[in-house]
């Protein structure tokens, strides 16, 4: 038996080892509930200390990743969905639709999978930001710097909207042929 003298230590430890139990066995929901009753009850926490705890295992189990091989986005249960957050730096599978980043800095950012749809990146700078699987349909990308982004073949662009002065990672030639559509100045 494990003794630790210091409640916050014991938190930490507890949180810690029903995080990893509920990475490794997923699918032990369940069990991970009633171990983790077990230890609070050994480690004498306060309820509402238990429930948060246990929100955040929930959350760390539910959350959305990006399969580069199916092109969609799913928790390791294999439900589809997406992820949300406020955070578009760290915004994998995150749901960002309609959302206004006008003149934002996502330089480098991770926005795999990530639900786009007629969000505007008017001036935002998206250089180097990993857009694999991203759902751009009907975004606002005038004057944008999608530079240097990373694509792959899940990556949509349909009804996008760009200009002369959109930076994009492939040629206007090829936005045309994704569906995108684009104003040029005289």
């Amino acid at each position: 038996m494990i003794k630790i003298n210091n409640k916050k230590a014991a938190l930490s430890f507890v949180s810690a080892f029903l995080i990893s139990l509920a990475g490794v066995h997923s699918s032990r929901a369940q069990v991970v509930g009633r171990e983790w009753r077990q230890m609070s009850e050994k480690f004498c926490l306060k309820a509402s200390q238990s429930q948060t705890l246990v929100k955040n295992i929930q959350k760390k189990m539910d959350r959305f990743r990006y399969d580069s091989k199916t092109g969609k986005c799913v928790n390791k249960e294999g439900v589809q969905g997406y992820n949300k957050t406020d955070d578009p730096m760290n915004g994998e599978c995150g749901d960002f639709h309609g959302r206004d980043f006008h003149s934002a800095d996502l330089l480098e950012a991770d926005l795999r999978g990530a639900n786009l749809k007629d969000a505007s990146f008017e001036y935002a700078d998206l250089s180097g930001a990993a857009l694999m699987g991203a759902d751009l349909r009907g975004a606002n990308l005038k004057d944008a710097d999608l530079s240097r982004a990373e694509i792959d073949a899940h990556s949509q662009f349909k009804n996008a909207f760009y200009t002369e002065h959109t930076q994009l990672p492939f040629s206007f030639e090829e936005a045309s042929k994704r569906g995108m559509f684009g104003r040029m100045d005289d």
